[in-house]
Protein backbone atom coordinates (compact mmCIF):
# COMPACT_ATOMS: atom_id res chain seq x y z
CA UNK A 1 0.00 0.00 0.00
CA UNK A 2 2.56 2.55 0.62
CA UNK A 3 4.79 1.75 -2.59
CA UNK A 4 1.17 3.06 -4.45
CA UNK A 5 0.82 5.90 -2.32
CA UNK A 6 4.53 6.87 -3.04
CA UNK A 7 3.76 6.49 -6.57
CA UNK A 8 0.85 7.98 -6.39
CA UNK A 9 2.20 10.96 -4.78
CA UNK A 10 5.04 11.35 -6.74
CA UNK A 11 3.52 10.15 -10.49
CA UNK A 12 4.50 13.95 -11.66
CA UNK A 13 7.52 13.66 -10.94
CA UNK A 14 7.94 10.24 -12.02
CA UNK A 15 6.64 10.61 -15.83
CA UNK A 16 8.62 13.41 -16.10
CA UNK A 17 11.85 11.89 -14.70
CA UNK A 18 10.90 9.10 -17.67
CA UNK A 19 10.59 11.35 -20.22
CA UNK A 20 13.76 13.44 -19.75
CA UNK A 21 15.54 9.44 -19.56
CA UNK A 22 13.64 8.73 -22.73
CA UNK A 23 14.49 11.73 -24.65
CA UNK A 24 18.47 11.24 -22.99
CA UNK A 25 18.15 7.82 -25.01
CA UNK A 26 16.90 8.72 -27.76
CA UNK A 27 19.28 11.61 -28.32
CA UNK A 28 22.52 9.57 -27.37
CA UNK A 29 21.48 6.87 -30.06
CA UNK A 30 20.32 9.51 -33.03
CA UNK A 31 20.85 12.80 -32.57
CA UNK A 32 16.95 13.11 -32.04
CA UNK A 33 16.56 17.48 -30.93
CA UNK A 34 19.33 18.38 -33.00
CA UNK A 35 17.68 16.84 -35.63
CA UNK A 36 13.90 18.14 -34.22
CA UNK A 37 15.18 21.49 -33.64
CA UNK A 38 17.33 21.88 -37.13
CA UNK A 39 13.56 20.55 -38.89
CA UNK A 40 11.55 23.22 -36.80
CA UNK A 41 14.22 26.15 -37.51
CA UNK A 42 14.23 25.38 -41.51
CA UNK A 43 10.18 25.58 -41.71
CA UNK A 44 9.77 28.74 -39.77
CA UNK A 45 13.30 30.89 -41.24
CA UNK A 46 11.37 32.30 -43.63
CA UNK A 47 9.18 34.21 -41.08
CA UNK A 48 11.95 34.65 -38.22
CA UNK A 49 13.14 38.14 -37.98
CA UNK A 50 16.80 38.18 -38.81
CA UNK A 51 18.60 40.29 -36.22
CA UNK A 52 22.26 41.18 -35.45
CA UNK A 53 25.41 41.90 -37.42
CA UNK A 54 25.41 38.45 -39.25
CA UNK A 55 21.87 39.71 -40.65
CA UNK A 56 23.26 43.41 -41.66
CA UNK A 57 25.79 41.76 -43.37
CA UNK A 58 23.44 39.47 -45.02
CA UNK A 59 20.97 42.01 -46.11
CA UNK A 60 23.54 44.36 -47.33
CA UNK A 61 25.24 41.89 -49.49
CA UNK A 62 22.27 40.79 -50.34
CA UNK A 63 21.23 44.24 -51.71
CA UNK A 64 24.53 44.67 -53.31
CA UNK A 65 24.31 41.36 -55.04
CA UNK A 66 20.73 42.45 -56.07
CA UNK A 67 22.29 45.66 -57.98
CA UNK A 68 25.25 44.06 -59.30
CA UNK A 69 23.24 41.45 -61.07
CA UNK A 70 20.90 44.39 -62.32
CA UNK A 71 23.64 46.66 -63.67
CA UNK A 72 25.40 43.05 -65.11
CA UNK A 73 22.52 42.44 -67.13
CA UNK A 74 22.56 46.29 -68.48
CA UNK A 75 26.84 46.31 -69.49
CA UNK A 76 26.75 44.48 -72.88
CA UNK A 77 26.63 47.93 -74.76
CA UNK A 78 29.12 49.57 -73.16
CA UNK A 79 31.83 46.85 -71.99
CA UNK A 80 33.73 47.27 -75.21
CA UNK A 81 34.59 51.02 -74.13
CA UNK A 82 35.40 50.00 -70.51
CA UNK A 83 38.27 47.86 -71.61
CA UNK A 84 39.59 50.57 -74.12
CA UNK A 85 40.48 53.14 -70.97
CA UNK A 86 44.06 52.90 -69.97
CA UNK A 87 43.27 55.97 -67.25
CA UNK A 88 40.79 56.64 -64.14
CA UNK A 89 40.44 60.17 -66.16
CA UNK A 90 38.54 57.80 -69.23
CA UNK A 91 36.93 55.23 -66.87
CA UNK A 92 35.22 58.24 -64.74
CA UNK A 93 34.26 60.37 -67.92
CA UNK A 94 32.69 57.08 -69.22
CA UNK A 95 31.06 56.35 -65.87
CA UNK A 96 29.62 59.55 -66.02
CA UNK A 97 28.32 59.61 -69.69
CA UNK A 98 27.18 56.12 -69.35
CA UNK A 99 26.45 55.19 -66.04
CA UNK A 100 27.44 52.14 -64.38
CA UNK A 101 30.06 49.79 -66.01
CA UNK A 102 32.53 46.74 -64.72
CA UNK A 103 35.90 46.16 -65.59
CA UNK A 104 38.46 42.86 -64.81
CA UNK A 105 40.34 42.94 -62.19
CA UNK A 106 43.78 42.88 -64.17
CA UNK A 107 42.58 45.89 -65.66
CA UNK A 108 41.65 47.40 -62.52
CA UNK A 109 45.08 46.71 -61.29
CA UNK A 110 46.70 48.49 -64.53
CA UNK A 111 44.81 51.84 -63.38
CA UNK A 112 45.12 51.59 -59.85
CA UNK A 113 49.32 50.96 -60.14
CA UNK A 114 49.41 54.34 -61.87
CA UNK A 115 48.60 56.05 -58.98
CA UNK A 116 50.94 57.41 -56.36
CA UNK A 117 50.82 55.38 -53.34
CA UNK A 118 49.50 58.02 -51.46
CA UNK A 119 46.13 58.54 -53.87
CA UNK A 120 45.67 54.70 -54.49
CA UNK A 121 44.72 54.73 -50.72
CA UNK A 122 42.10 56.53 -51.65
CA UNK A 123 40.41 53.35 -54.02
CA UNK A 124 42.07 50.80 -51.57
CA UNK A 125 45.05 50.13 -49.75
CA UNK A 126 47.62 48.74 -52.50
CA UNK A 127 48.41 45.29 -50.16
CA UNK A 128 44.99 44.45 -49.79
CA UNK A 129 44.44 44.99 -53.27
CA UNK A 130 47.49 42.48 -53.81
CA UNK A 131 46.23 40.21 -51.41
CA UNK A 132 42.93 39.98 -53.05
CA UNK A 133 44.61 39.38 -56.32
CA UNK A 134 46.69 36.11 -55.66
CA UNK A 135 44.77 35.25 -52.44
CA UNK A 136 40.86 35.11 -53.28
CA UNK A 137 38.05 34.42 -56.57
CA UNK A 138 38.23 38.11 -57.15
CA UNK A 139 36.86 38.84 -60.96
CA UNK A 140 35.66 42.22 -61.45
CA UNK A 141 35.14 45.53 -60.18
CA UNK A 142 32.10 47.19 -60.58
CA UNK A 143 31.27 51.31 -60.71
CA UNK A 144 27.60 52.00 -59.83
CA UNK A 145 27.32 55.68 -60.12
CA UNK A 146 24.84 57.60 -57.54
CA UNK A 147 23.80 60.98 -56.91
CA UNK A 148 26.76 62.31 -55.04
CA UNK A 149 29.54 59.23 -55.27
CA UNK A 150 30.44 56.73 -57.26
CA UNK A 151 30.28 53.09 -55.49
CA UNK A 152 33.76 50.66 -56.04
CA UNK A 153 32.59 46.88 -55.46
CA UNK A 154 35.44 44.20 -56.24
CA UNK A 155 33.15 40.92 -56.51
CA UNK A 156 33.86 37.18 -57.51
CA UNK A 157 32.39 35.34 -60.37
CA UNK A 158 29.01 34.73 -58.97
CA UNK A 159 29.25 38.94 -58.28
CA UNK A 160 29.51 38.37 -54.60
CA UNK A 161 30.77 41.40 -52.85
CA UNK A 162 34.67 40.99 -51.67
CA UNK A 163 35.03 44.74 -50.65
CA UNK A 164 33.65 47.90 -51.52
CA UNK A 165 33.77 51.67 -51.02
CA UNK A 166 32.47 54.48 -51.74
CA UNK A 167 34.42 58.28 -53.51
CA UNK A 168 32.85 61.87 -53.43
CA UNK A 169 32.89 63.96 -56.04
CA UNK A 170 36.42 65.85 -54.58
CA UNK A 171 37.92 62.22 -54.23
CA UNK A 172 37.26 61.22 -57.64
CA UNK A 173 38.67 64.93 -58.67
CA UNK A 174 42.14 63.80 -57.20
CA UNK A 175 42.15 60.65 -58.57
CA UNK A 176 41.41 61.62 -61.79
CA UNK A 177 43.39 63.95 -62.05
CA UNK A 178 47.07 62.03 -61.61
CA UNK A 179 47.97 62.38 -64.93
CA UNK A 180 46.91 62.71 -68.66
CA UNK A 181 49.39 62.95 -71.51
CA UNK A 182 49.16 64.34 -74.29
CA UNK A 183 52.04 64.68 -77.09
CA UNK A 184 52.01 68.25 -77.93
CA UNK A 185 53.85 71.04 -76.42
CA UNK A 186 52.74 73.68 -74.29
CA UNK A 187 53.01 76.07 -76.81
CA UNK A 188 50.56 74.13 -78.62
CA UNK A 189 47.66 73.64 -75.69
CA UNK A 190 45.59 76.89 -75.88
CA UNK A 191 44.63 77.21 -72.16
CA UNK A 192 48.90 76.56 -71.20
CA UNK A 193 49.83 79.39 -73.74
CA UNK A 194 50.10 82.19 -71.53
CA UNK A 195 51.26 80.74 -68.54
CA UNK A 196 54.33 78.98 -69.69
CA UNK A 197 57.24 78.66 -66.86
CA UNK A 198 60.90 77.34 -66.69
CA UNK A 199 61.06 74.40 -64.19
CA UNK A 200 63.87 76.02 -62.28
CA UNK A 201 61.13 78.97 -61.33
CA UNK A 202 58.10 76.81 -60.86
CA UNK A 203 60.57 74.89 -58.21
CA UNK A 204 61.38 77.93 -56.36
CA UNK A 205 57.50 79.20 -56.43
CA UNK A 206 57.16 75.74 -54.82
CA UNK A 207 59.92 76.09 -51.98
CA UNK A 208 58.25 79.16 -50.75
CA UNK A 209 54.95 77.38 -49.66
CA UNK A 210 54.19 75.15 -46.73
CA UNK A 211 54.84 71.39 -47.40
CA UNK A 212 51.29 70.29 -46.42
CA UNK A 213 50.29 72.66 -49.44
CA UNK A 214 53.31 71.64 -51.65
CA UNK A 215 53.08 67.96 -51.31
CA UNK A 216 49.56 68.75 -52.79
CA UNK A 217 50.94 70.10 -55.66
CA UNK A 218 53.54 67.61 -56.14
CA UNK A 219 51.71 64.90 -54.91
CA UNK A 220 53.56 61.74 -57.67
CA UNK A 221 57.08 62.89 -56.43
CA UNK A 222 58.28 59.26 -58.13
CA UNK A 223 57.25 60.11 -61.27
CA UNK A 224 58.92 63.96 -61.19
CA UNK A 225 62.15 61.93 -60.55
CA UNK A 226 61.64 59.41 -63.15
CA UNK A 227 61.29 62.09 -65.45
CA UNK A 228 64.78 64.28 -64.58
CA UNK A 229 66.46 66.30 -67.06
CA UNK A 230 63.50 65.20 -69.75
CA UNK A 231 60.93 67.75 -67.70
CA UNK A 232 61.78 71.36 -69.53
CA UNK A 233 58.67 73.84 -68.66
CA UNK A 234 55.55 74.23 -66.93
CA UNK A 235 52.33 75.56 -67.78
CA UNK A 236 49.72 76.41 -65.41
CA UNK A 237 45.78 76.67 -66.85
CA UNK A 238 44.14 80.27 -66.73
CA UNK A 239 40.45 78.01 -66.71
CA UNK A 240 38.91 76.47 -63.36
CA UNK A 241 36.87 73.63 -63.42
CA UNK A 242 34.66 73.17 -60.55
CA UNK A 243 37.17 74.24 -58.16
CA UNK A 244 40.60 72.64 -59.85
CA UNK A 245 43.16 73.98 -62.35
CA UNK A 246 45.21 72.13 -64.34
CA UNK A 247 49.12 71.84 -64.82
CA UNK A 248 51.08 70.45 -67.28
CA UNK A 249 54.31 69.61 -67.49
CA UNK A 250 56.42 69.58 -71.00
CA UNK A 251 58.78 66.64 -71.49
CA UNK A 252 61.12 66.07 -73.92
CA UNK A 253 62.97 63.25 -75.20
CA UNK A 254 65.07 63.87 -78.27
CA UNK A 255 62.54 65.79 -80.89
CA UNK A 256 59.41 64.07 -79.35
CA UNK A 257 57.68 66.72 -77.05
CA UNK A 258 54.61 65.59 -74.64
CA UNK A 259 52.83 67.36 -71.83
CA UNK A 260 51.51 65.64 -68.63
CA UNK A 261 48.68 67.21 -67.35
CA UNK A 262 46.92 67.08 -63.68
CA UNK A 263 44.45 68.87 -61.77
CA UNK A 264 44.93 70.64 -58.64
CA UNK A 265 43.30 72.47 -56.01
CA UNK A 266 42.24 76.04 -57.23
CA UNK A 267 43.19 77.54 -54.35
CA UNK A 268 46.82 76.28 -54.24
CA UNK A 269 47.18 77.57 -57.74
CA UNK A 270 46.34 80.63 -56.88
CA UNK A 271 49.17 80.86 -54.16
CA UNK A 272 51.39 79.47 -56.14
CA UNK A 273 50.86 82.00 -58.90
CA UNK A 274 51.70 84.77 -56.36
CA UNK A 275 55.18 83.44 -55.54
CA UNK A 276 55.89 83.00 -59.48
CA UNK A 277 54.27 87.10 -60.25
CA UNK A 278 54.72 88.73 -57.19
CA UNK A 279 52.10 91.69 -57.26
CA UNK A 280 50.08 90.29 -59.80
CA UNK A 281 46.54 91.12 -60.44
CA UNK A 282 44.27 88.28 -59.45
CA UNK A 283 42.89 86.68 -62.48
CA UNK A 284 38.59 86.66 -63.50
CA UNK A 285 38.11 82.81 -61.63
CA UNK A 286 39.96 83.98 -58.50
CA UNK A 287 38.15 87.31 -58.16
CA UNK A 288 35.18 84.97 -58.86
CA UNK A 289 35.96 82.66 -55.75
CA UNK A 290 36.68 85.36 -53.27
CA UNK A 291 40.63 86.46 -54.74
CA UNK A 292 42.00 85.08 -51.45
CA UNK A 293 45.31 82.84 -52.84
CA UNK A 294 45.93 82.43 -49.16
CA UNK A 295 43.59 80.94 -47.95
CA UNK A 296 43.83 76.82 -47.11
CA UNK A 297 40.93 74.46 -48.71
CA UNK A 298 40.74 72.36 -45.94
CA UNK A 299 37.72 70.85 -47.49
CA UNK A 300 39.16 69.86 -50.65
CA UNK A 301 41.71 67.56 -48.78
CA UNK A 302 41.01 63.65 -49.86
CA UNK A 303 39.36 62.02 -46.81
CA UNK A 304 41.30 59.26 -45.48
Amino acid sequence: MRIYLFLYKYLNFLCVLLLITLLCFLEARSDFLERLIGYNLFRQNDGRKMIGRMWEFKDKNSAALGRIEEVAANLREIKSQAMDVSTFRELFALVEKEGDLAISKNQFMALQNNLPSEISEILFPPFFILYLFHGSHWDRTFFIKGDMEVEVLLVDSENRVLKKTALDREQINLIKGMGETVERSLDEIDEFRNRIYTVAKFFSGLQGMEEHSRSRIFQDTSRFLRWGSGLKRVGISEISRSGWIRIGYELESGLKKETAIFEVDEFLVYELMDRLNPGREPSYSERKNGGNSGREPDSQQPKS
